[in-house]
Parts: C-alpha cells; structure tokens; sequence
C-alpha cells in the first residue's frame, strides 16, 4: 500500500462578516496534523470596523 504524502501542515489567512455588521473580522492561524489531531494557533487576529455609510450600503442591500 502507497503512503500518501499530503502536507501537514499549513499557515491560513480566515475572513468573515458577520450578521452583526459591525466589521470584517481577519485571523492568521496555524494549523499542525499531529498525532492523528489537527492543533492550532492564532499568529494575530483584527476586526476591521465598517464605515458608517457601508453600514447603511449593507444593512439596506437587500432592499434594492
């Protein structure tokens, strides 16, 4: 049977915007497949607040 070689590790950039609408949250992770599990950390994580006029472009999107 061929083992098959897959990377095992892995440096992630994650972005989401939440329903609250109050900004774009941004984390840096680092992922490790070790002993069968998948650890982690957080390098650096930042919320990036919405302006008040993208506030009002995203909360009234839906109603254009």
């Amino acid at each position: 049977m061929t083992k098959l070689n897959y990377m095992q590790e892995y440096n992630v950039i994650g972005l989401m915007s939440g329903t609250s609408l109050d900004g774009t949250d941004i984390a840096y992770c680092h992922f490790v497949f070790d002993d069968r599990r998948w650890k982690y950390d957080i390098i650096d994580a930042v919320t990036i607040e919405y302006p008040d006029n993208w506030k009002s472009r995203l909360t009234n999107s839906m109603d254009t």
